[in-house]
C-alpha cells in the first residue's frame, strides 16, 4: 500500500551554527514506500549520479531495508525520517540542504529569529517538493535518452561548465572547485545538477510545449487593443529656453 511519511521535528533557529540547523531542520522529507522499488546495480554509466560516500550509502541501504520490512502505518504513527525514496532513488536531508544553504545563511543574517524559523520551514518544504517533482520527471526523461543523445548531452554539460568557469571564476578550474567545496559540493554533484536541469527542461518542452497552442492573429489583436491605451505614451510638452544676454 502506498503511503507517505512526513518528517516532523522541533525547529529552533540558530544563526551561527550550521550543524544545529542540519540536526533540527524539519525538512518535510517524505518516505514513499509505494514508490520504492529494487534496482539492479549496473556498472556506472556516463552521466550517472556520482557515487555516495560509504557512510551515506549504508544509511540509505538501512532505510530501504526498514521500508521493505514494515507495514503501512497510520498517520499518528509517522515519525521523522532522513531518507526519501522516489522510485528507488534516495534523497537525503543533505541533498536538500546543500542547495539551499547559501540562501538560508544570507537570510539568517537579516531576519529576526521567529521570521527566520518560519522562512526556514517554508523554503525547506518547497525545496523537498521541487526535488521530488524534478526527480520524477528526470527518471522518465533519462529512460528515453538514446546513446547519441546522451553523448551530445554530456558535451553540452562540458560546455556549460567551461562557460561558468570562464565567466565566474576567471577561467580557473581550481577556483570553481574551491567555491563548490565551500558549499559542501563536488564537481560531480554540480555536473549532475546541470544534467538534471537540462533533461527536465528538454523533456517538458518536448511534451508539454507541443500541446500549447500558439495564439491566433485575432487573439493577438484583441490583447493589443485591450492594452493599447495603457501602452501609449502620455502627452508631454517640452520647453527650450535660449537665454541671450
Amino acid at each position: 500500500m502506498s503511503y507517505y511519511r512526513l518528517a516532523s521535528g522541533q525547529l529552533r533557529p540558530k544563526r551561527s551554527c550550521w550543524p544545529f540547523v542540519t540536526a533540527c531542520l524539519t525538512v518535510g522529507l517524505l518516505f514513499a514506500a509505494g514508490c520504492s522499488g529494487s534496482k539492479k546495480k549496473d556498472e556506472q554509466k556516463p552521466g550517472a549520479p556520482p557515487p555516495r560516500p560509504a557512510a551515506e550509502a549504508q544509511q540509505i541501504a538501512a532505510a530501504r531495508t526498514e521500508l521493505m520490512e514494515e507495514d503501512s502505518p497510520d498517520d499518528d504513527e509517522l515519525a521523522p525520517v532522513s531518507v526519501l525514496f522516489v522510485n528507488g532513488d534516495a534523497i537525503t536531508v543533505d541533498d536538500i540542504l546543500k542547495w539551499i544553504r547559501p540562501e538560508l545563511e544570507k537570510m539568517a543574517k537579516g531576519l529576526p529569529a521567529d521570521q527566520y524559523e518560519e522562512r526556514l520551514l517554508q523554503i525547506s518544504r518547497d525545496a523537498v517538493r521541487a526535488r521530488v517533482e524534478t526527480q520524477l520527471i528526470y527518471q522518465v526523461a533519462n529512460r528515453r535518452m538514446k546513446k547519441p543523445e546522451l553523448e551530445r548531452l554530456e558535451q553540452y554539460i562540458d560546455t556549460r561548465i567551461r562557460e561558468t568557469v570562464n565567466k565566474d571564476y576567471g577561467g580557473r578550474q581550481t577556483r570553481y572547485e574551491e567555491a563548490l567545496k565551500e558549499r559542501g559540493l563536488t564537481p560531480a554533484e554540480d555536473r549532475e545538477r546541470i544534467r538534471r536541469e537540462v533533461l527536465v527542461t528538454s523533456y517538458l518542452q518536448g511534451t508539454i510545449g507541443q500541446k500549447v497552442s500558439e495564439p491566433t492573429r485575432q487573439e493577438l489583436e484583441e490583447v493589443y487593443k485591450a492594452v493599447q491605451a495603457d501602452a501609449r505614451d502620455k502627452e508631454r510638452r517640452q520647453m527650450l529656453l535660449i537665454d541671450v544676454p
